[in-house]
C-alpha cells in the first residue's frame, strides 16, 4: 500500500489507481443486472417455482455478506491486493459460467460463488480511498465511489 501511495504522490492525479478503485465499486450491484432477464429464466426453467427462480437475484448477496465478514480475517494472511484480485477473478469466472449453466442447480451454485467474489472486494472501495488519498481528493473519490456503487 505504501508503494501505491508513493506512486500517487509522484503522479499528478493517480488516474489509474482511481479508476481501479472505482471499478471495484461497480461490481457491487452487478448481481441485480439479472433482473431484466428474469422472464427468460422463468421460461427456461418452467419446473422451478417462480419464487425460487427469483432468488437468483439475491443469492450472490447472501454470500457477499458472509464473505465481507470473513475478509477481515483473510487480511491477516494475505495482502489486500491479493484478496481483491482473487475476488474479481472469482466474480468474473463464475459470472461467465452462469451464461453456460445447463441446469438450475448449476446456476444457483455459480451465483452463490459469484457472491464470494463480491464479498472479497466489497469493503475495499472506500478502504483503498481512505488509505491512499487525503483531504478534498478523498472526499471527492468517496462521492464518486458511492455513485459507482449505485450505478453498478
Amino acid at each position: 500500500m505504501e508503494r501505491v501511495r508513493k506512486m500517487n504522490e509522484k503522479s499528478k492525479s493517480g488516474s489509474i489507481t482511481k479508476i481501479a478503485i472505482l471499478s471495484i465499486s461497480l461490481l457491487i450491484l452487478g448481481p441485480q443486472a439479472l433482473s431484466p432477464a428474469m422472464g427468460s429464466l422463468i421460461g427456461a426453467f418452467p419446473d422451478i417455482p417462480v419464487s425460487i427462480t427469483r432468488l437468483l437475484i439475491s443469492l450472490p448477496l447472501i454470500t457477499l455478506i458472509i464473505f465481507t465478514l470473513i475478509t477481515a480475517s483473510l487480511e491477516k494472511r494475505f495482502d489486500k491486493k491479493r484478496i481483491v484480485c482473487a475476488g474479481i477473478t472469482i466474480y468474473t469466472v463464475f459470472g461467465v459460467l452462469c451464461a453456460f449453466a445447463n441446469s438450475f442447480a448449476a446456476l444457483v451454485i455459480f451465483r452463490l460463488i459469484m457472491g464470494i467474489g463480491l464479498g472479497l472486494t466489497a469493503t475495499y472501495g472506500v478502504s483503498f480511498i481512505s488509505l491512499l488519498f487525503t483531504g478534498r481528493e478523498r472526499t471527492r473519490l468517496i462521492g464518486l465511489q458511492s455513485s459507482a456503487t449505485n450505478v453498478g
